[in-house]
């Protein structure tokens, strides 16, 4: 999920995705479909990247 974007978009293969891919952009949401983790990228330079995993 992407803050300026009314989509979500959905990848198939999470597992592919690495923090570099969202070096160039902010407030960047990424997440599963049950929601058990989540990855965040905050326009705050001094700020994440944060993940968290549901235990």
């Amino acid at each position: 999920m992407y803050q300026n974007s009314p989509r979500v978009l959905q990848y198939s293969n999470a597992n592919a995705i690495v923090a570099e891919d969202f070096d160039s952009q902010q407030d960047i949401y990424v997440f599963n479909k049950k929601f058990t983790w989540t990855y965040v990228n905050t326009h705050e330079d001094m700020c994440g990247p944060y993940f968290y995993k549901a235990k």
